[in-house]
C-alpha cells in the first residue's frame, strides 16, 4: 500500500515538472528597462473625439487635422525610465490624497468606504475624508471580532457604547480587534462636452476657490519651478480645470523626487485663473474641431522646420506643403 502511493506522489510530480512553465533568470533591473517600454498608437481624431486634459498643452490643431484628412496613424514611443517615472507620479498621488492631505481635512471631492463602497461627497457638494459611513455604519474604532467576524454590539448603540466594557466577542469568546475605517479618493470628473475636454481633477482645496495639482520632478526641473518657470503645458490644464470647475486659484505642488526632504522636495506654487488664456485654449480647439468638420486648415504654430516641435513632428513634411 505505501509502495504505490510512494510511486503515485512520484508520478504526480513528474507531470506537474514537465508542465511547469520555465522561468528566465533574469536581474529585475534587466527586466524592467526591457519590459516598461511601451509605445502607443495615435488614431486619427474623429469629430466626437474626446481630448484629455493633461495632454491639452501639447495638441496642435493643425497636425490633427491634418492626421485625419490623410489618415495618417502616428505612435508615440515610451521609454521605460518615463513609464517608471509615471508610475512614481501614480503612487504620490495617491499618498498626498489618502495619507497626507485626507485625514487631515485638506482635500475635498468625492470619498469611497472601503467596507460598502458607498461615495461621499460629489461634484456639487465637495466634502473632506468622512470619520464614518452613512452607507454601513462603520466609524473610526469599529470593533470586530479577529475569529468570527462579528461585529460588536456597541458600534451601532451610543448608550451602550458608554457603558460597555465586554473586551470579547459574545458570540465566540475571541478577543476584539480594531479596524479602522478606509476611505479612498475618488477623484472629480471634469469635461466640457461642448469643446470635447474631459479629465480628472487630483482634488479640491477646502478654501472654495482653490483646487490641488500634483506633479513630480527632477531636480533639474525643480529649479526652473522655484524660479515659477512652469511648463506651458501644465499652465493650460489649469485653466480649463479651474474654468470648467469655476475656482479661480490652482494649488500646484511640485514633488522633487531626488530628495526626501520636505523642505527641499515639496514646492507650492499658484497660479490664478486667467481668462484670457482660456479663451485662446478655447479658439484653439475651436480651430481643430471646424478643421475635422471640413472647415479651414488650422493655422502653423511652427515658423520653420527647425523648430524643436516641427522636428519631432511625424507630419512635419506634409505641414509644410500645404
Amino acid at each position: 500500500m505505501l509502495g504505490n502511493i510512494i510511486k503515485s506522489i512520484k508520478k504526480d510530480t513528474s507531470t506537474v515538472e514537465e508542465s511547469t512553465i520555465p522561468i528566465r533568470d533574469v536581474r529585475l533591473v534587466d527586466w524592467g528597462i526591457e519590459n516598461l517600454k511601451s509605445e502607443d498608437t495615435i488614431r486619427p481624431m474623429k469629430s466626437g473625439t474626446y481630448i484629455r486634459a493633461s495632454g491639452l498643452g501639447g495638441v496642435c490643431a493643425r497636425e490633427e487635422v491634418l492626421a485625419a484628412r490623410h489618415d495618417i496613424i502616428r505612435t508615440k514611443p515610451w521609454s521605460s525610465d518615463i513609464k517608471w517615472a509615471m508610475a512614481i507620479g501614480t503612487g504620490l498621488h495617491y499618498v498626498f490624497q489618502n495619507e497626507i492631505l485626507g485625514p487631515r481635512k485638506l482635500l475635498t471631492g468625492q470619498w469611497k468606504c472601503s467596507n460598502c463602497n458607498r461615495i461621499h461627497g460629489s461634484f456639487s457638494e465637495p466634502t473632506v475624508m468622512p470619520d464614518g459611513c452613512d452607507g454601513c455604519g462603520f466609524k473610526s474604532g469599529t470593533l470586530i471580532c479577529v475569529k468570527c467576524h462579528n461585529e460588536c454590539k456597541r458600534n451601532r448603540d451610543p448608550e451602550i457604547d458608554k457603558s460597555y466594557t465586554n473586551k470579547v466577542c459574545e458570540q465566540c469568546g475571541e478577543a476584539w480587534e480594531v479596524v479602522p475605517v478606509m476611505f479612498e479618493y475618488v477623484e472629480l470628473y471634469l469635461v466640457d462636452h461642448e469643446l470635447g475636454i474631459h479629465g480628472h481633477t487630483d482634488g479640491f482645496h477646502p478654501i472654495p476657490t482653490d483646487m490641488w495639482e500634483f506633479k513630480t520632478a527632477n531636480g533639474w526641473s525643480m529649479k526652473g519651478f522655484r524660479n515659477g518657470d512652469i511648463y506651458d503645458k501644465y499652465k493650460v490644464q489649469a485653466q480649463f480645470y479651474l474654468a470648467t470647475a469655476n475656482r479661480r486659484r490652482m494649488r500646484f505642488v511640485f514633488l522633487d523626487k531626488s530628495t526626501n526632504s520636505i523642505k527641499d522636495s515639496w514646492l507650492e506654487v499658484f497660479v490664478n485663473r486667467d481668462q484670457q488664456q482660456f479663451d485662446e485654449i478655447r479658439s484653439n480647439i475651436i480651430a481643430l474641431r471646424e478643421g475635422l468638420d471640413g472647415g479651414p486648415l488650422p493655422k502653423r504654430i511652427c515658423g520653420t522646420r527647425s523648430c524643436p516641435r516641427a522636428k519631432e513632428c511625424q507630419l512635419e513634411d506634409i505641414c509644410f506643403s500645404v
